[in-house]
């Protein structure tokens, strides 16, 4: 059974990585060298039970399927709620586990990168089994890198969100993001 205290989490699967949050989706060949996420929770408890998932060459279900974000970060449980840093891994901001709280992480594999000769869709959930809603930002390494080109990116106004949503799930207003997306575009 998982259980990380969080009712809307337990005992949910996610064996195929459907809607996960998406790191890297890459066409051509490289080798995928690391990610730094931050994540911006919109609901208490911990954020960080997802599971990482490495799609090599157009597989279906993942090659390499991780055991939960603060393993895949090198930190486990829940990183002791202390920051940390490394020359490859580390989380220099850890926030407390509940609604506006902010982390940081980041993982390099510069002594073991993943190797794609078409194509890569490196993946984590929103918690276990996608199962939150909290926000995630990311930047995704790859070196060695032949491709097609990058789709075109949605309208400012269809990436942002107006509002988090609380632990009862309702919509709480984020003042001044939409106004700053659009003084922005």
């Amino acid at each position: 059974m998982e259980n990380n205290g969080d009712p809307l989490q337990n005992d949910k699967k996610n064996l195929t990585g459907e809607s996960n949050y998406i790191w890297l989706q890459a066409t051509g060949r490289g080798h995928y060298v690391g990610v730094t996420m931050s994540v911006l929770q919109n609901q208490d408890y911990w954020w960080g039970e997802g599971d990482d998932m490495f799609f090599v060459d157009g597989e279906k279900l993942p090659s390499i399927n991780g055991t939960g974000t603060e393993d895949y970060f090198l930190g486990a449980y829940d990183f002791g709620g202390k920051a940390f840093s490394y020359a490859q891994y580390g989380a220099p901001v850890v926030g407390a586990e509940r609604a506006g709280s902010r982390s940081s992480v980041y993982r390099f594999h510069l002594d073991s990168p993943i190797p794609f000769t078409n194509s890569l869709k490196a993946t984590i959930e929103h918690g276990h089994a996608n199962g939150r809603s909290d926000n995630f930002f990311s930047v995704a390494m790859v070196s060695d890198r032949t491709h097609a080109a990058f789709p075109p990116l949605p309208p400012v106004e269809d990436r942002l969100r107006d509002c988090m949503l609380s632990a009862s799930g309702e919509c709480v207003e984020i003042a001044g993001i939409m106004q700053f997306a659009k003084n922005d575009s």
